[in-house]
């Protein structure tokens, strides 16, 4: 995997000086790191070299972004040495400091998965600390980010601790339609000291990063991943800085790391990665306290302000025996101020359980249930920033955008026909047969009485546990899976997901090394490939092959599938690099212009060489394939 380091400053590249204390210090982190054995191994390479030398192929980049036919930032990825990332979309907003720089490439040691991280910094100059961080830092990350996402397989953003959730909230929205892994990430005791967390925050987000997709904006402390959105921080001096109040976290690393993927957010909708770059900075965060007068609320809330962040008492509370302040807060919705109300509790919700709460309805202010204020305060720049109206804003304030705030959803189980009728494939009859047990088990109400122990001529194997029942889950659901989806068994797969509670895992591997999206996609199922996409199936999610669903789509010659996956952000892989140009060079040898175009729409880059440096335009040329070299040109 390869992933970039954006580093933007904080504590944990930071060098102590007797007269200056702990300050940054230009281009020292990635020297450090690279003299430390786990972040950097001096041999790594030597893998990259022995393939180079069995199959001349090198690695060199074969994305491109899918809306042109060529990327020059892509080319030459394969280098050791720097590149240059300066132009227009290396932003410094500020105009103080210098296009950003990418460092030399690091490598780690391969881990216990058999893998390695291939990464690089991008080293923000000058570094900041995170008291100084702004909106315009936001956009500048969001737009580097967007620059290099089809160039990188994951993101580590390096940030100061003191705004680090905000400035994960704000990514998090920034952030459309994410497919990747975007982790921040830092310390509270420089990498410089003996005794530090630098290490193992780094570490941790690396290992998380390079061997999981995880497709939403993450924060990685004190050996846990938490939703960015869902943190705070709760401690200014110990090494467990930051919690996640209302969600759990969705990866822990101990001994064996254990991803909690139903808790990871997943796509609901075929659209492409976007980035939006517009903050509004007229917010503000507004803490009731007891005696607060009208005139202040009345001061606070007049313009420019457009957005604040009201922090109530208990569950969302606010004096209601003083009309005063209602009527100041009614005011303010009245002229388009919008005006989201959370809790100045760690845990729990706004509800409106309470008269005292319900004042505050009255008035167009919008409880923001869980939500953090650090949260609450960036979706709201977000809305604002993206120019929708007060009511517009409101009403998307009440609802989970990136899994920000909890939803209760009562799961209703979809009624089937008779389970007398027939099961027309084996994925149908598994899961009719789970869902007749599960329905079966909540009919029983008042189950009999169990004796104390087991009786003459029964077994204690005889009943199922819970622990078994998910293991034959785990063990059954990819095949039956897999084989619905390259059968288009559409029904099958419904009916899969209802027997498991609307949690199913679509990605997940069969016995050949295939996901469900790879088994749809070569078998030309675009209804399933639909089905799965719209329930968070992964694009960059490789085989066990190292390819994408988007190489299998060219090489069964899928137009519409190849379409459908491009719309979802899929782009080819590094992994691929050595078989998507051999296909590439025996389609133009045979003059199969239409596979070229396909690949062409695919997203693929025609800047890509191999190890002699030629090109498919060159490969077009000494074939005399004319057709193909007027299309290339």
């Amino acid at each position: 995997s390869k992933v970039l380091v954006i580093y933007t400053g904080g504590t944990i590249g930071m060098k102590h000086d007797d007269v200056l204390g702990y300050h940054p210090v230009k281009g020292y982190l990635p020297e450090r790191l690279r003299s430390i054995g786990r972040f950097h191994d001096p041999n790594g390479f030597d893998d990259f070299d022995l393939e180079f030398q069995r199959t001349g192929m090198h690695t060199g980049n074969t994305r491109a972004a899918p809306t042109g036919r060529k990327s020059g930032n892509a080319s030459g990825m394969a280098s050791r040495q720097g590149l240059s990332v300066s132009g227009p979309d290396s932003s410094d907003p500020r105009g103080t400091g210098t296009p950003g720089r990418l460092s030399e490439w690091l490598i780690t040691p391969r881990s216990m998965y058999g893998r390695r991280v291939q990464y690089c910094f991008l080293e923000y100059d000058p570094l900041l600390d995170s008291c100084n961080m702004d909106m315009t830092d936001w956009v500048r990350i969001v737009t580097d980010i967007e620059k290099f996402y089809y160039m990188f397989d994951a993101f580590i953003i390096l940030h100061g601790t003191d705004t680090m959730a905000y400035t994960a909230g704000a990514l998090s929205f920034m952030l459309q339609n994410l497919g990747k892994s975007v982790i921040v990430t830092g310390s509270q005791v420089p990498i410089a000291e003996v005794r530090n967390d630098g290490i193992e925050n780094f570490l941790g987000a690396l290992t998380v990063a390079g061997h999981f997709v995880i497709p939403e904006v993450t924060l990685y402390f004190s050996n846990k991943l938490f939703r960015g959105n869902r943190c705070v921080k709760i401690d200014a001096m110990d090494f467990e800085a930051f919690g996640s109040p209302n969600l759990a976290p969705l990866v822990k690393v101990g001994v064996d790391i254990e991803v909690n993927w139903p808790e990871v957010l997943r796509p609901n909708c075929i659209m492409p990665f976007c980035a939006h770059k517009q903050m509004n900075c007229n917010v503000a965060t507004l803490r009731l306290f007891p005696g607060i007068s009208a005139a202040a609320i009345r001061a606070f809330l007049a313009p420019p302000i457009q957005g604040i962040v009201l922090e109530t008492f208990g569950a969302g509370n606010a004096p209601d025996t003083r009309p005063n302040i209602l009527e100041a807060l009614a005011e303010a919705s009245e002229r388009g101020v919008v005006i989201v109300n959370v809790t100045q509790c760690q845990r729990g919700n706004v509800s409106d359980l309470y008269a005292t709460a319900r004042g505050l309805t009255n008035a167009r202010v919008v409880p923001g249930r869980d939500m953090t204020s650090e949260c609450a305060l960036t979706k709201l720049s977000y809305l604002l920033g993206r120019g929708f109206s007060p009511d517009k804003c409101r009403d998307m304030l009440s609802r989970s955008l990136r899994g920000e705030l909890t939803i209760v959803q009562s799961h209703k189980r979809p009624i089937f026909s008779s389970g007398h009728v027939r099961s027309n494939t084996f994925a149908q009859f598994v899961a009719r047969q789970i869902l007749d047990e599960t329905q079966a088990n909540e009919a029983d109400l008042e189950p009999p009485a169990m004796p104390m122990s087991p009786s003459i001529g029964s077994s204690e194997s005889d009943l199922p546990t819970v622990t078994e029942r998910a293991s034959i889950y785990r063990s059954f659901f990819p095949v039956l899976l897999c084989t619905a989806a390259a059968t288009g068994d559409l029904q099958g797969m419904y009916l899969l997901e209802s027997a498991s509670n609307n949690f199913l895992e679509v990605t997940c591997y069969d016995y050949t090394g295939q996901t469900p999206l790879h088994c749809a996609v070569r078998a030309g199922q675009l209804p399933c490939a639909r089905f799965l996409l719209k329930r968070g199936a992964s694009v960059h999610v490789l085989s066990r092959m190292g390819h994408t669903p988007l190489f299998a789509a060219i090489l069964s010659r899928h137009p519409e599938m190849v379409q459908l996956l491009v719309n979802a952000g899929a782009h080819f892989s590094d992994a691929e690099t050595k078989d998507l140009m051999v296909s590439m060079q025996n389609a133009v040898t045979r003059g199969d212009i239409e596979f070229v175009k396909l690949a062409v729409r695919a997203g693929f880059n025609l800047d890509c060489t191999d190890y002699e440096g030629r090109t498919v335009l060159f490969f077009a040329v000494i074939a005399g394939q004319v057709e193909i070299v007027q299309y290339l040109l």
